[in-house]
């Protein structure tokens, strides 16, 4: 799950088992937004940990 703020570039996302995405910057893949993996909702266990990046204008 990501969540994206458009006016300030803030992206928060969570994983539960996903690979990471990419970032992606002048058409290249230059980050893996890693985060810590949580089981999936429904299945139990620790509350999920939300990660936190800048974003510059242009970033996919």
């Amino acid at each position: 799950m990501m969540i994206l703020d458009i006016t300030t570039g803030r992206l928060q996302w969570a994983n539960a088992g996903h690979p990471a995405p990419l970032l992606i910057r002048d058409r290249v893949a230059v980050d893996r937004l890693e985060s810590p993996t949580t089981l999936p909702v429904g299945f139990g266990g620790e509350e999920p940990v939300v990660s936190e990046r800048m974003l510059q204008p242009g970033d996919r």
